[in-house]
């Protein structure tokens, strides 16, 4: 092959999502707002035999007037979940009536379910009551535990709860009809109790949520009020600023200066009140929220950028009230340029920076900041037009990553907020802090390139098989 006939060509996946996500991943699925026989919007559906196996129906409900009815053939096994991915220790909880012996699961940690080679942890109940604890990995599944009550009950809604923490798998089971719950000897109870407990550490990466059922018997199941149950370090962050008195921080949070440039709520927020912190040069300052998060966060604020002066958002942030301060930033000035700085023991060193191709000054963006181990990643996106900055430095219309990197300094969890760096003089204004432990994989998907299989040279056309596989799911290739 003669040299000017080799073409370089650049192969990019990206993972594109919602990144908004609450710390209860959906609220409860009652299916009582939806028309049937259609489904809730941000839930996807997948049975073996490529029927639609799920809808809704008003047959029967614990709640309201209509429920998820799952209908298949004994050779079908088929799954149902939300699209949003969850932490790793985040649950599930549902309403499963039993009068059959159809294997109805509740599924956390799923990746792939939409194949006919899943990785999930499920919980399994038919009528009886049967319980069992199982572990699929690219489909085969494995029983961790199983219990059976030692009282026959049919006919009757269970709500039902898988509960991860670590290594550990927790069932819940407890009747509708009389609020027992099922203990681990198999009797009924009045008292609170755990059907089973499990230790396995294969699964142990974020996914999705969901039901399911197992190729084994034929018939119709009703199940209801679906909802996530969020970990227990779920802790969440919000402030507005817009009931804080002006000239004050808000309640629960700390701050630092070096002289007297703290943050103070005044107007000029995007709907309200903002908190600002005006300087010299010479000024820093910092503002955090005194509950600290864990080390796989998410934070997002919206900041005026209008100035040379750096506007920053914290993650990881540990000793914030002195000059020996560790944390993540996402330092943003106008023009609009982009940086992720790491701050180590007081010491600020840039990792990676962007620029935008276009000189944008004078309006207002939302800057989020994401950490996952090792993994940082930053998104900005316009509020006057919606557009997102993409790694190009250019505006589009698709959420889009600005800037990724990798960095092993800071590795714990710690306090979020908003700084201002020395540097120039002026004012820096922020509104609208949100963060919460990070749900998504922001890790990018793995790719698996075949070559065609030809003797000799390759010319014309050729194709090339390319798999993409990434647990948080791929919207484009």
């Amino acid at each position: 092959m003669s040299h000017s006939s080799i073409r370089n060509v650049r192969l990019r996946v990206e993972q594109l999502e919602e990144r908004e996500v609450p710390s209860a991943v959906f609220g409860t699925g009652s299916f009582d707002q939806v028309t049937k026989p259609a489904l809730p919007p941000g839930w996807e559906q997948w049975a073996s035999d490529g029927n639609n196996a799920y809808t809704t129906s008003s047959v029967r409900s614990v709640s309201g007037t209509q429920s998820l009815s799952s209908t298949a053939i004994s050779s079908t096994s088929s799954r149902f979940w939300n699209t949003s991915v969850a932490s790793a220790d985040t649950g599930v909880q549902a309403s499963i009536y039993i009068d059959s012996l159809v294997p109805t699961q509740l599924i956390i940690r799923g990746s792939d379910l939409d194949s006919a080679t899943p990785t999930f942890y499920a919980l399994t109940v038919t009528r009886g009551v049967t319980i069992e604890l199982s572990r699929v990995v690219d489909g085969v599944s494995t029983t961790l535990a199983n219990l059976k009550s030692t009282s026959y009950v049919s006919g009757r809604w269970l709500c039902v709860s898988l509960v991860p923490d670590g290594d550990e798998l927790s069932a819940v089971v407890q009747r509708h009809d009389n609020g027992q719950y099922l203990d681990s000897t198999g009797k009924w109870v009045a008292t609170q109790a755990t059907a089973m407990s499990v230790t396995d550490s294969t699964i142990h990466q974020s996914g999705h949520l969901g039901v399911g059922r197992a190729a084994r018997y034929a018939g119709a199941v009703a199940i209801d009020d679906i909802a996530s149950l969020p970990a227990s370090n779920d802790t969440t962050v919000t402030e507005s600023f817009d009931t804080t008195a002006a000239g004050r921080a808000p309640a629960g949070w700390s701050s630092y200066s070096n002289d007297k440039s703290a943050f103070v709520a005044a107007g000029g927020g995007r709907s309200g009140n903002g908190i600002s912190s005006n300087g010299l040069s010479t000024s820093s300052s910092r503002l955090w929220a005194s509950e600290a998060l864990p080390a796989n966060v998410e934070a997002s604020v919206d900041l005026f950028v209008d100035s040379l002066v750096p506007g920053q958002l914290i993650v990881r942030g540990n000793q914030l009230d002195s000059t020996s301060a560790d944390y993540y930033a996402l330092s943003i000035t106008r023009g609009t340029t982009v940086s992720l700085v790491r701050v180590n023991d007081g010491v600020s060193t840039s990792i990676v920076s962007l620029r935008s191709t276009a000189y944008t000054s004078s309006l207002w963006v939302r800057a989020t900041l994401t950490a996952e181990g090792d993994h940082l990643q930053a998104r900005i996106q316009r509020l006057d037009t919606g557009a997102w900055l993409n790694q190009w430095g250019d505006w589009q219309d698709e959420p889009a990553a600005a800037l990724d990197a990798r960095d092993t300094t800071i590795r714990t969890g710690g306090n979020v907020g908003v700084a201002r760096p020395r540097l120039y003089a002026g004012k820096v204004t922020f509104d609208n802090f949100a963060a919460m432990p990070n749900f998504s994989d922001i890790t990018g998907p793995t790719l698996t390139v075949t070559p065609p299989i030809v003797a000799g040279p390759l010319s014309g056309e050729v194709g090339f098989r390319i798999i993409a596989r990434d647990a948080g799911g791929i919207n484009r290739v």
